[in-house]
């Protein structure tokens, strides 16, 4: 009982707050001529909270989740009205330019409606936060400036602009704005000094109480106040319906269809203030917001609003975190708010009569002072200059021009935006050469030597992300400026690469030009079908000047034979040594190495065989001689083993377990018939015993091999955690 009561009051509490606020709202749709006409719009709002309230209880993936009418779409959708206005005005009598508004608003909240919820159907939700910040930002600045005019405009009972700025010193409207915008700065003074989520009910309860004191004590009749502005006229029809079936034949269809030009900023609008909002209760409540499910939800509410000539809206962060400190977090508080807000709509004069419009428009300035505010002056210490820049770029286009050129603008600040901030993006993850990292192609001394001696005529490349016409060309630019006189093979690894654009296909189209006219070859590796087929489409065909390999290995593999082959030509990587150049390759000496061979054991392997098994004992240690094996290790949770190396002549395996004294952490498997030289401790022991002076010549050699390979690992380690 406890709990029904407390949702009973917090739903009380928010649906007053939404009441007002709906009425705040419905006066932006109708100024100057049309002026007798906002309660048309004021039942719109009603009804528009109504309903959404009643289907965001029930379809809402947030507990608690209190929607409205709200602000940002209704500034959007007076541009269409506006422009209605003017293309009726003088034509047709004001009953039908009302009628054309009404459903020109209608259809598009109907439109809002659907976008979002095919938005959500199709799990698009993620898409709407890649907006830039300042691109958004910049609109909800330009909202704020035309709902703080609005709220004026409300409070003087007339459109407010620069031309017509002389009304706000008429006698009588000068007292409503300075009560209306005082009130307003009142509520922003409390709200800064005193914390809490009644702060604004209770001002908004007191303001009423004491006008209605006022009105009570010194009798005014309602007529006067009417007559004076100080309360929205009452139609005899009601505030619901707006229209009735046969004023349908009143529509102006041509008015209408010229304005839908701006109806593509109205569901941007509304997306982007629908996401800054879930974004607020998502960090309000400590918890994510399935957004897809949020933007079918919100999707049903304005098609349903929309189908009973609506206008847009969704979940209100005010009302859903006062429903959340107020111990209301669950679907009864939007039924509540809906049925406050359906009562309110059916009694509607006795409700006008109580609410005076400076204090309507009084809220609409706060709202619009505080996202002013918010965007223009606080932004400006939080954001780069360029960023900032673009808000207030934004912005004034809305103010000086119209909300749809702001939006335009807004879109081709968000394109412009990526395209530098994307652009910075370094697209080259390393750049290395042949003496940095190797293939793992495991060999001989004597080719380890020659590749640190001549690697860097070999030049790596490896690229990142997606490359497009803001990156292609600086990347190819920066690749020419590293290609020596003395590089003669261009490995440029893909593997991390998402995807490129036609621009990018014609930087390495270029690249390759400048391969043809300098005399080096290019090899691509680990590219993704997707870049393979547009950098194949584009015109870059292996050929001669242009190798692809499957990944980066393979390439570096292909391009070290090759070089090996011009600069140390009686290098062959495949021929069989004897254990007398083994030994030699360790002791560094012939004696000794004659001496060394006699502790060696022959071991002769065929294809699929095993040298050396994962997790065997480490009692020896392997010098191929002859043939090639593969080193493979076992996969993640207990799958299929990997191929890391390979190994062939001059390879020397096994040592670090043997020295470790722990179990094989990887396997050696031969691929060719493969002979090699076993080492065992068994031999160690006796070398120590009969020769303690080559057994101290053998452990130097070791030594000295492995510290190579440690430098040579920590020098890349380095270069690639720079």
């Amino acid at each position: 009982m406890q709990g029904v009561l407390t949702t009973l009051a917090a739903g009380l509490v928010c649906g007053f707050l939404a009441v007002v606020l709906s009425l705040s709202l419905g006066n932006l749709l109708f100024f100057g001529e049309m002026r007798d006409f906002v309660p048309l719009a004021l039942g719109m709002a009603l009804f528009t909270t109504a309903v959404i309230a009643a289907v965001a209880a029930l379809t809402s993936p947030i507990a608690g989740v209190v929607s409205i009418s709200e602000e940002v779409p209704i500034v959007a959708i007076a541009g269409p009205a506006a422009a209605i206005t003017a293309a009726m005005s003088g034509l047709s009598p004001p009953g039908d330019i009302a009628t054309t508004i009404v459903v020109a608003a209608a259809l598009a909240t109907l439109t809002t409606g659907g976008v979002l919820l095919l938005l959500g159907y199709f799990r698009l939700g993620r898409l709407i936060r890649y907006v830039p910040f300042p691109v958004t930002g910049g609109f909800l600045a330009g909202t704020g400036w035309l709902i703080l005019q609005g709220g004026i405009s409300v409070i003087a009972g007339d459109a407010i602009g620069l031309g017509s700025a002389h009304i706000l010193l008429e006698p009588g409207v000068a007292i409503k704005v300075a009560i209306g915008v005082g009130f307003a700065a009142l509520i922003a003074v409390i709200q800064l000094r005193v914390e809490g989520a009644l702060v604004l009910p209770v001002c908004l309860f007191i303001a009423l109480v004491a006008y209605n004191l006022v009105v009570v004590v010194l009798a005014i009749p309602a007529e006067t106040l009417s007559g004076a502005g100080w309360t929205i006229p009452i139609r005899e029809s009601g505030l619901w319906p707006p229209i009735v079936p046969a004023d349908i034949a009143a529509v102006d269809w041509g008015a209408i269809a010229a304005s839908a030009v701006m109806l593509p900023g109205i569901v941007i609008v509304t997306v982007l203030a629908l996401l800054m909002n879930a974004t607020g209760i998502e960090l309000a409540s400590g918890s994510d917001v399935d957004l897809d499910k949020e933007l079918r939800s919100v999707g049903l509410q304005n098609l349903a609003a929309g189908a009973g000539g609506g206008v847009p809206g969704y979940p209100a962060v005010s009302l859903s975190i006062l429903a959340k400190r107020l111990g209301a977090a669950n679907r009864l508080v939007g039924l509540v708010v809906a049925a406050v807000t359906l009562a309110v709509l059916l009694l509607g004069e006795t409700i006008l009569n109580l609410v005076p419009t400076p204090l309507l428009g009084s809220l609409l300035v706060w709202i619009g002072a505080a996202l002013v505010y918010e965007w223009l002056v606080l932004t400006a210490r939080r954001l780069a200059l360029l960023e900032y820049l673009t808000i207030v770029l934004i912005f004034l286009v809305i103010v000086g021009v119209s909300f749809t050129t702001g939006v335009l603008v807004g879109l081709v600040a968000a394109v412009v935006l990526f395209v530098l901030e994307y652009g910075r993006v370094d697209s080259i993850r390393h750049v290395l050469t042949g003496q940095d990292y190797q293939s793992t192609f495991e060999n001989s001394e004597e080719r380890r030597q020659s590749l640190e001696q001549h690697g860097s005529a070999i030049l790596i490349v490896r690229l990142q992300g997606f490359i497009f016409f803001g990156t292609s060309d600086r990347l190819r630019k920066r690749i020419e400026d590293r290609l020596t006189d003395g590089v003669r093979y261009l490995v440029i690894d893909f593997r991390r690469v998402t995807g490129v654009d036609s621009s990018a296909v014609v930087s390495f189209q270029r690249l390759g030009q400048t391969a043809a006219r300098r005399g080096f070859r290019i090899v691509l590796s680990g590219m993704r079908p997707n870049v393979e087929r547009a950098l194949i489409r584009g015109g870059l065909e292996p050929g001669p000047g242009l190798r692809v390999e499957a990944d980066l290995d393979h390439g570096l593999m292909w391009c070290e034979q090759h070089l090996l082959e011009t600069v140390a030509p009686g290098l062959d990587g495949e021929r069989a040594l004897d254990v007398d150049e083994l030994a030699m390759d360790i002791v560094k000496d012939e004696a000794l190495a004659a001496e060394l061979v006699r502790y060696f054991e022959p071991v002769a392997l065929e294809p699929g065989e095993l040298l050396v098994e994962v997790g065997a004992p480490s009692d020896e240690m392997y010098f191929i001689a002859s043939g090639r094996g593969a080193i493979r290790i076992r996969g993640d949770a207990g799958g299929a083993s990997v191929q890391v190396a390979t190994v062939g002549p001059g390879a020397i395996v096994g040592e670090l377990a043997f020295y470790l004294a722990r179990p094989r952490n990887a396997s050696v498997v031969a691929q060719t018939p493969m002979t090699a030289w076993r080492f065992s401790r068994a031999s160690l022991d006796r070398l120590r015993q009969e020769m303690p002076d080559l057994a101290y010549r053998f452990h130097e050699g070791i030594a000295a091999m492995l510290a190579a390979r440690l430098t040579r690992t920590n020098r890349l380690v380095s270069f690639l955690a720079d």
